[in-house]
């Protein structure tokens, strides 16, 4: 029997994430405006924001998801990197791995069919830098936790030749190691890319060819090209976000098409025509109200220049989104806020004092600290600072650290 449609209720074409309004187009995903339709267009398109979603963590106690899979990995090596983390999900902590052993093996080509416990040792180390590997590295005390250390686990099978020593992983060109706060972790070289069979950087940027977004059938995805250290720091920061009660789903990375004009430009006609170009951030939190809408868009502060962190905030900016800057310590707070100032990208002075570090050194805590910039510069008032030492110890909140507006965000006010 056919039916007329219920006006009230939400039909397919509702969910697009481009609304119309007059001579304006609007992201519904990020709020980001403008006359340009291409630009909103490229902005999330749905394809993209489905592959982020199938990848998401909505619960903190199954958050075993890897990363968003990188563009232009070799198949066998995505293959590889699915079924490890489909084998590895929701086992025992003593049982992970041996069961992305078991997949490596199966990959492996007849020349590795008996591999040697440094070949497993590595792709190992490999696979928890892309944090496949549920609960490595290892956060805790080893003599406290299930989980096996990799060197031991190695050395321990007996399905491996040989043994791993310290020696050879301090030589070994296929490694080397890096800080993350208390500890130093482990982490795979390019020599290692070049020397496996199996595993891919996924890091290959293709030439503009002018082609749109969701024509490419993956998006960027830097984070494969980071060491453990940031890695590490990212899937905690993703993790630690979707514990707030307003966050439904969180995903690493994110990728927000560059828009193409200012909100409120006119595009030239002779203008070329809007590209795949897109920015990389490295996590973000969204709400469901009914569609996805992204609340926060995060950056794990690393190696990147000031000129590419300014131009993210910028991006940032255009969107409803709060900003939440990973730093490594407060003093990096400082350095960011001495750059912001020196810049001169903002109207108003960071500080009323020509000392910028030293002002905002006299606040009592980061909060303070958040609470002192975001009041004194309105240009940037949706971003806020938090330290790695407060996510990996737990010492702050989501709720503790996002500012008001964003409540106003997730509650459609």
């Amino acid at each position: 029997m056919n039916r007329e449609p219920d006006e009230d209720q939400y039909q397919l074409n509702d969910y697009h994430h481009v609304e119309k309004n007059d001579d304006k187009s609007r992201c519904r995903v990020c709020g980001f405006e403008s006359r340009d339709t291409a630009s909103v267009e490229n902005c999330h398109p749905d394809t993209r924001l489905d592959r982020e979603r199938n990848t998401a963590v909505t619960d903190t106690q199954n958050g075993h998801t890897g990363f968003v899979i990188p563009p232009y990995m070799d198949v066998s090596a995505r293959e590889l990197l699915e079924a490890v983390r489909t084998a590895t999900d929701h086992v025992r902590p003593e049982t992970v791995l041996p069961a992305a052993v078991d997949v490596l093996v199966e990959h492996f080509p007849p020349s590795m069919s008996n591999p040697t416990a440094f070949e497993a040792f590595t792709h190992l180390i490999w696979l928890q830098q892309y944090q496949v590997l549920p609960g490595y590295p290892i956060r805790t005390d080893p003599e406290t936790t299930a989980r096996i250390p990799i060197q031991q686990f190695c050395n321990d099978a007996a399905a491996f030749d040989g043994t791993v020593t310290t020696a050879e992983i301090r030589d070994a060109a296929q490694l080397s190691q890096a800080r993350i706060y208390r500890a130093k972790v482990r982490y795979v070289t390019d020599r290692f890319f070049k020397t496996s069979p199996v595993a891919d950087a996924g890091i290959f940027i293709a030439a503009d060819t002018g082609s749109r977004w969701d024509e490419l059938r993956f998006p960027s995805a830097a984070l494969y090209a980071a060491k453990t250290p940031h890695n590490t720091v990212v899937r905690e920061a993703r993790d630690w976000l979707v514990t707030h009660p307003d966050i439904d789903w969180a995903v690493a990375p994110h990728m927000m098409g560059i828009p193409q004009q200012t909100p409120g430009d006119t595009p030239s006609p002779s203008e070329d025509p809007v590209t795949s170009t897109v920015t990389m951030f490295d996590f973000a939190g969204f709400t469901d109200q009914p569609q996805s809408e992204v609340a926060v868009i995060g950056c794990v502060l690393g190696g990147e220049t000031y000129d590419t962190l300014f131009t993210k905030l910028n991006q940032i900016r255009t969107t409803t989104a709060t900003a939440l800057l990973v730093v490594r310590s407060r003093k990096e707070i400082y350095q960011v806020l001495d750059e912001l100032d020196a810049s001169e990208l903002l109207d108003t002075a960071v500080a009323p004092i020509d000392e910028t570090s030293e002002y905002y050194a006299r606040q009592p805590s980061i909060q303070a600290v958040n609470e002192e910039f975001t009041a004194r510069v309105p240009e940037l008032d949706y971003v806020r600072f938090i330290t790695g030492k407060q996510l990996i110890d737990d010492i702050v909140t989501p709720v503790d650290v996002l500012p008001d507006r964003f409540s106003q965000v997730t509650t459609g006010q």
